[in-house]
């Protein structure tokens, strides 16, 4: 558990005022063109630097829940969408496309 705390108190980027960009060139897009939502995730949580346990705490998710949305097991809720667009820092313009990639 202690090593948990350093490593938390060792990053420099405050996780709270994060504010992850969507590149619309990025690889997170199917194969038609829409991006995939278990794609996006997983590049916003590597984008603010944040890990599955820490988002899904963030979001007050479960972890599992987190895994399921990130390998496209399931539709995410609107609620849960909110959740974690809080949760990752996104501006509007980012949660706008976040929210639409969850459709």
């Amino acid at each position: 558990m202690l090593t948990v705390h350093r490593r938390r108190a060792a990053r420099a980027v405050d996780h709270s005022r994060a504010v992850a960009r969507i590149d619309t060139q990025a690889g997170y897009m199917d194969t038609h063109g829409n991006p995939s939502f278990g794609a996006l995730l997983r590049h916003l949580l590597s984008a603010v630097g944040l890990t599955q346990e820490e988002l899904a705490e963030r979001a007050q998710l479960s972890v599992r829940g987190i895994k399921y949305l990130e390998h496209d097991g399931r539709k995410p809720y609107d609620d849960t969408v909110r959740r974690l667009a809080g949760a990752l820092g996104l501006d509007a313009d980012a949660r706008a496309r976040f929210e639409a990639a969850a459709r």
